[in-house]
Order: structure tokens, then sequence, then C-alpha cells
């Protein structure tokens, strides 16, 4: 397997953030939010198709990370900007956690990949999302590529495994030890959320000045320890790496642990 392709994704769209991702010369870029797409910007999903327009102007690929849950509320609302984005040639890869989302998708020239979210919430510390017949499964309903934290691909170079089916590795400072339908964020401060402002200020939970959890809106999301050097064999393993970075320093610091790659 030849070099992976590596999308960088910050949690907040901000001003320049496109300008700044293409500094660090990545091959595509991550846009939208799991749980509130006004967490990334204050224009919320409608910013992304000008996003993606101008991630593509730039000569990036883009994938588009959808909500964790999709309900009646949000489901078609989702799957017309799905399909804007698809039939306007906007996004290569599409990020999705639910079922229920996956036969409706529209046809065209983009991957699909099974995220993190849709595993069970014991992952990655479990090796559930490596049974062949849960792949099988998710496959067999139209996703072409899955989702593994650096701890998952560890835990399968032991085994002297491989993923099985095209893999993605995410590389986070952080990952979701929990998640909810209702706003951690509001529940501790008592904060009413208007354009993030429930979480603006995140809440440390640590010991000893060390910070082990945070809270960040509708997830808790623990503190991760990477190797300042991904293994090269690890990398090897799949088809692409997903760095997704708290701001443009977390991005910088993550993918310096990729090494020179040629």
């Amino acid at each position: 397997m030849g070099r992976p392709d590596i999308y960088i994704g910050l949690e907040r769209h901000e001003g320049d953030f496109l300008s700044r991702i293409g500094e660090l010369s990545p091959d595509g870029v991550i846009i939208g939010h799991p749980f509130c797409d006004l967490l990334s910007g204050r224009y919320g999903e409608y910013e992304l198709p000008s996003i993606a327009a101008g991630a593509k102007s730039l000569g990036l690929k883009v994938a588009y990370q959808t909500p964790v849950y999709v309900t009646s509320r949000n489901f078609d609302r989702l799957l017309a900007l799905v399909r804007y984005l698809v039939e306007n040639n906007m996004i290569d890869n599409l990020l999705v956690h639910d079922p229920g989302i996956i036969t409706s998708l529209p046809e065209g020239d983009y991957e699909t990949v099974w995220d993190q979210f849709g595993y069970p919430r014991g992952y990655p510390t479990t090796d559930v999302p490596f049974s062949k017949g849960t792949l099988d499964f998710w496959a067999g309903r139209g996703i072409d590529k899955f989702l593994f934290t650096f701890d998952a691909l560890k835990i399968l170079d032991k085994k002297n495994r491989k993923p099985g089916y095209p893999g993605v590795m995410l590389l986070s400072s952080r990952l979701a030890a929990s998640f909810s339908r209702i706003c951690y964020s509001m529940y501790l401060t008592g904060r009413q959320c208007c354009n993030g402002v429930a979480c603006k200020d995140e809440v440390v939970i640590g010991r000893n000045g060390e910070p082990d959890f945070y809270v960040n809106g509708y997830s808790l999301e623990q503190a991760v320890k990477l190797p300042l050097a991904i293994p090269k064999k690890i990398i090897s393993s799949v088809e692409s790496v997903y760095i997704k970075a708290r701001d443009i320093d977390d991005a910088k610091d993550l993918k310096s642990r990729l090494g020179k790659m040629k």
C-alpha cells in the first residue's frame, strides 16, 4: 500500500482556517461536526457548501462529518445537504455513524467511511470492530472504509492482523469516552446553548494538574497519549489518516507524529 492520504479537520471553522490547514500540506480537509455544527462555525451547516467549495479551489479533497444523531427532525435536511454536496462534486468521503441514513444516501463519486461513533461505546478498548461479521455486515450495506483509532490498530498489529477492509486511522489528542443527546456543557454550566456559548469554556477534569477528561458539548472526551512517532508499519496498513484537531497547533503536533512520508 502506498502513502496514505492525510485529511485535517479543526474543531472550529473560523477565519482563514483553510489557508492555515493548507500550510500543513494535507491531501484533504474534514468539515462538519459530529454533534453540533454551531460548534464549528456561527452559521452551522449552512456554511459547509461554501467551505467545501473553497477547499476544492485549493486542490484539497473534502470529507464531510455527518451528525451522530439523525432523527426525523434533521433526516430530510441532512440528506438534502448531502445531495447538494454530492451533485456539485464537493465531497470525496462521507463519514457516517447512523445506520438509518446509509440506504438513503445518493449515488455519486464519493466513498462512505464508518466513523468512530458507530461502534459500541467501549470502543476502542475492545476489539469488537474487528469482528469479520461486523465488518462484513456494514460493507454489505454500502460502507467502503472503516475508521480505527491508533490504539485499535496497535491491537491489530500485536495480533499480526490487518483491518481486513480499507482502513482509515484516526489521530486525535482526545477521544470521546461517552456522548449524549443532552449537552453536557449546558448541564454543568447552567448556560443555554446559543452558537456554542454553553461549551465555549470547556470543563476540565483531572488530577495533579494533568487533564484526564474534557467536557465538550455533547461529548465527554478522554485525553489520549500518542507516541512521538507512529510506527510506519501501522501507517502503511491504512489508506487514509484523519487528523481531528482542536486547533492548528494541535494539528501540527499530530501531523508531526507521522514523520516524513513518501
